[in-house]
This record gives structure tokens, C-alpha cells and sequence, in this order.
């Protein structure tokens, strides 16, 4: 398969200022942030506000997008606004009335990867993150980077007897724990000469029987 692209998040940068206590909001006024097709959350923002405080404002709003100062060199300090969640539909839409110009730098996106890209029937698959679950089924594929030009992403599934081993072992490990549950339960001690509680009962000897049965049963491929 081929990788389009990688999944990414809405970020958007404010206009520069000198430092985090420039006042950008003399007057006051609504801060407007929209997330995807989501109704848009209006953030109140008090006359006098500094950089620092309508980050502060858009961080106590409890929308799913993030805000901080950067500073971008040469001086400059800008708001940052990152959306918290990548995918196509979880775009920025940012608004405000106090004259401040947010401008989109990295648009949100789906990843997107084509498997047999060369073949006669190419199949194009999207994700909101980079990690794309039962592409085939019971494998996830964690993309890293986007392919480029003829470059090609081959992904082999071997059997792993490790991991087969640890499988068989746990359910070994489980079997014998309540095995001995039913054992505690339904024998006398040799030392007190005194039954366990469920000693005799047809429902604790049919229950070790019924699992005993199952595990020597044979299960196909």
C-alpha cells in the first residue's frame, strides 16, 4: 500500500505582539471558535484582555481545541490555537469582533492510505488518526509518514509461536486457579478432617467436569 498523507490537527496563529501582556482586546468583546460541524462556542473577552489572558479564556471555555502564547522569532509572540483532534472533520472555524486576524497555518486532515495502488481496483482508506484498525481483520496499521512516488509500504503477518506460547500458558495459568477453587471447595482436609463448604454439591463436581471437557477439547485453526 501507499500513504497519502498523515492525519493532522487545525492550527491557526494569531497576529505578532511584543510579549504575552500585550493588550489585543482594548474594548473587550466575543471570541468565536467552531469545531467541525459542531455549534460555535462564543468566548467573552474583557476589555483590557493581554494575549496571555484570551488564551486563558479559550483554555477555561472546555471546547476541544487548545490555546498558548508562541513565540515566533525576531521578537514576535503569537496566540497559538491547535484543535485537540485530528481528522477532516474537526476543522477550526475562529471569529472575534475586537479586530484580532487568526490565520489558518496547518488545515485538519484524514490519513489516507491506498492499498494495491498499482493494482486494477485501488482502495483508498481514511482514519481520523495515523492508525488505521482491522484494515484486514484482527491488524492495525500505525502509519508513520507519507510514501513518495513509486514507494511502497508491504506489510508480512507471520504466526508467532511466542506469542501463542503466552496465550496457551494464561489460560493454563486460569484453568488451574479455578481448579483449585473447586478443589478447596469440594474435599476434606487431611489435617482438620472437615469438608470444605461446597463439599458433595452436584453443581461444584459438574462444573470442574464441564471445564475439564472443554479444555481437552479440540478447537480448529
Amino acid at each position: 500500500f501507499s500513504i497519502e498523507r498523515l492525519a493532522t490537527q487545525h492550527r491557526s496563529l494569531s497576529g505578532p505582539s511584543a510579549s504575552a501582556s500585550d493588550v489585543i482586546a482594548a474594548g473587550g468583546g466575543t471570541l468565536s471558535i467552531q469545531v467541525g460541524a459542531a455549534a460555535a462556542t462564543n468566548i467573552t473577552i474583557a476589555a483590557g484582555a493581554t494575549l496571555q489572558d484570551v488564551v486563558n479564556a479559550i483554555n477555561g471555555a472546555g471546547i476541544d481545541a487548545t490555546a498558548f502564547v508562541v513565540a515566533t522569532g525576531q521578537g514576535a509572540v503569537r496566540i497559538a490555537i491547535v484543535g485537540d483532534r485530528s481528522g477532516g472533520d474537526q476543522g477550526l472555524t475562529i471569529s472575534n469582533d475586537f479586530g484580532q486576524t487568526f490565520t489558518t497555518t496547518q488545515t485538519a486532515q484524514s490519513a489516507r492510505i491506498v492499498l494495491d495502488p498499482d493494482g486494477a481496483l485501488p482502495l483508498t482508506i481514511q482514519s481520523s488518526t495515523n492508525t488505521f484498525e482491522n484494515v484486514i481483520q484482527g491488524l492495525t496499521l500505525a502509519v508513520k509518514g507519507a510514501t513518495t512516488g513509486a514507494e511502497r509500504v508491504t506489510v508480512t503477518v507471520a504466526t508467532s509461536a511466542e506469542a501463542v506460547k503466552e496465550s496457551l500458558m494464561g489460560l493454563i495459568d486460569a484453568y488451574n486457579a479455578i481448579v483449585d477453587v473447586i478443589h478447596a471447595q469440594n474435599t476434606i482436609d487431611p489435617n482438620t478432617t472437615r469438608g470444605g463448604p461446597l463439599l458433595g454439591d452436584s453443581a461444584m463436581i459438574s462444573l470442574g467436569q464441564r471445564l475439564a471437557l472443554a479444555m481437552a477439547r479440540n478447537v480448529a485453526r
